[in-house]
């Protein structure tokens, strides 16, 4: 089993079991470390993504978007600008800058992702959706709820019956409620 699996599979039991801060640890120690290192890897790039993730969960912004902007500009190198998983740090970046109150550059990143994804995947594929709630989220932010409410009901109406539904339809009732 590999160094990554071993970790995201550790990490994933701590998460599970209300343990977050140990998983954001574990992560933490094995990111930093191949990063001193001077890994630039795959694996040490994804380990770095899930560290991001479980930090803004946990609403620690600064410190997941410290690491995202660390994971993004490597991924931007290597794999490269169009590449899924750097792609996918964009997006979780886009989240970060909404969560910093940037929403203008967040909203330019989501839109630039929802395009690439939509032309990789097309305008039906999980990861497709997943941009474009960050767009509707960033539209909801700053007042443009009636273009958030369009889009993610757009979403609801296209996607596939899965757990993006059931998240999606509690995220809509956010998006109302303010």
């Amino acid at each position: 089993m590999s160094v990554f699996a071993t970790t995201q599979n550790i990490t994933l039991l701590y998460s599970e079991t209300g343990q977050v801060d140990k998983a954001i640890e574990m992560l933490g120690g094995v990111y930093s470390s191949a990063i001193q290192k001077g890994q630039n890897d795959t694996v040490t790039l994804n380990i770095g993504h899930i560290l991001s993730v479980y930090l803004y969960g946990k609403e620690k912004y600064e410190e997941a978007f410290e690491v995202a902007t660390d994971i993004f500009s490597r991924r931007m190198e290597i794999p490269g600008p169009d590449h899924v998983d750097t792609l996918k740090t964009a997006n979780h970046f886009g989240e970060l800058l909404r969560s910093t109150g940037k929403y203008g550059e967040g909203l330019l990143l989501q839109q630039n992702v929802h395009s690439k994804f939509a032309k990789k995947f097309g305008t039906d594929h999980e990861l497709t959706f997943t941009a474009k709630i960050g767009i509707a989220f960033i539209w909801s932010d700053i007042g443009m709820k009636e273009e958030a409410i369009s889009s993610l009901r757009e979403i609801l109406g296209s996607a596939s019956p899965n757990k993006l539904i059931l998240d999606m339809q509690l995220e809509m009732a956010k998006v109302l409620k303010k």
